[in-house]
C-alpha cells in the first residue's frame, strides 16, 4: 500500500511504478474516498491511497467491529510507504490511520525529514527507529544559482505597514510585491532572457499572486496564454504539460514532479526554512 498526501500524487506514483516494474493497470488500484474502499478494491498487489481517505474511513470508531476497519485487516498488506512522511506524521489523521498499518514493513519516505520542532523531529525518527536511508546517486548536472536584487520602491509608510508591531509581515510583502514596477520588470526580463533556452516553472507562495504575474506577463508580450500551465490544487494533468508552469510552493512540496523542468524561479522569498527551497528544486532535473 501506498499512502499518499494528496490525491494528484496518485497517478504520478503509479506511473513511476509501470515504469519500472511493469505492473498493469488491472494490478493497481487507487482509493480516492470512503465510498471506494471496498475489499475488492484492496484485493490488488498495489493500492494507493491517501492519509484522509483512511481517517475518515474509520471515523470515530478504530475498534475491529468496525466493518473498515476489519476489511483493511485482511488485506494483509506486506509492506507500506507513506510518501511525504514529514507532512502527515503527527496529524490526527495519521494517528487514526496508523492503528490499521498491520504490514510488517513500512518505509517513509522525505527529501526533508524533519518537523517544525526538534521534539517532533525525534518522535518522527523514533517510529521509524531511527534508521534513515540515504541513497547515494550520482549528480548529472551542476545546480547553478543565480540572486537577483531589485530595488522595490516602496515607501516608508507601506514598509512600515509591513512591520507593523515589531515583526515583518511576509504575506503583506507579497501582496505589495507584484504591485512594484521594479519588480514586475524584473521577472519580465529574466523571463525573456531565459524563454527560448529553458523549461521554467515558476512558484510563489499563492494562486492569486502567481495569476497576477501570468496575466502581467501575457499582458506584455512575454508568453502566449497558451503556453503557460497554473499547477495549483485541483488542476488538470494538462497543466503539467505546458512549456512553462507557475505553481505553489504547496503543490510542489508535496511531492509534485515536472521532470522536464530544468529551471526554477521563485517569485516570492521561500523563507527562512530551506524546506521550501529543498523540496520544490527535489522535482526538476
Amino acid at each position: 500500500m501506498i499512502l499518499i498526501d494528496i490525491v494528484k500524487l496518485g497517478k504520478q506514483w503509479i506511473g513511476d511504478f509501470q515504469k519500472f516494474t511493469g505492473i498493469s493497470d488491472d494490478e493497481v488500484s487507487i482509493i480516492e474516498g470512503t465510498d471506494k474502499f471496498t475489499a475488492k478494491r484492496l484485493n490488488k498487489p498495489v493500492v494507493v491511497t491517501t492519509i484522509q481517505t483512511l481517517s475518515s474511513m474509520c471515523k470515530n470508531d478504530l475498534l475491529p467491529t468496525n466493518p473498515k476497519v476489519v476489511e483493511m485487516m485482511n488485506a494483509n498488506f506486506g509492506f507500506i510507504i507513506i510518501d511525504e512522511i514529514h507532512k502527515s506524521f503527527g496529524s490526527p489523521e495519521f494517528s487514526k490511520a496508523a492503528v490499521m498499518f498491520s504490514a510488517n514493513k513500512i518505509l517513509g519516505l522525505s527529501a526533508t525529514p524533519r518537523k517544525t520542532s526538534t521534539a517532533a523531529t525525534d518522535v518522527l525518527l523514533s517510529y521509524f527507529n531511527n534508521t534513515i536511508l540515504s541513497p547515494k546517486y550520482e549528480k548529472l548536472s551542476k545546480l547553478y544559482c543565480q540572486i537577483f536584487h531589485f530595488n522595490s520602491g516602496f515607501e516608508r509608510k507601506t514598509i512600515n505597514w509591513m512591520s507593523w508591531g515589531g515583526r515583518f509581515d511576509l504575506n503583506k510583502y507579497q501582496k505589495k510585491l507584484v504591485e512594484s514596477t521594479p519588480y514586475l520588470t524584473m521577472i519580465k526580463n529574466i523571463a525573456l532572457l531565459l524563454k527560448d533556452k529553458k523549461k521554467i516553472i515558476f512558484i510563489a507562495h499563492t494562486v492569486n499572486i502567481l495569476q497576477s504575474l501570468i496575466d502581467y506577463l501575457v499582458k506584455e508580450d512575454v508568453f502566449n496564454r497558451e503556453e503557460l500551465g497554473l499547477a495549483i490544487a485541483g488542476c488538470s494533468e494538462d497543466e503539467l504539460k505546458h512549456m512553462f508552469v507557475f505553481s505553489t510552493y504547496k503543490m510542489l512540496t508535496a511531492g509534485l514532479s515536472i521532470n522536464r523542468m530544468d529551471t526554477i524561479i521563485y517569485l516570492t522569498p521561500p523563507g527562512a526554512s530551506t524546506t521550501g527551497i529543498e523540496q520544490s528544486s527535489g522535482g526538476v532535473d
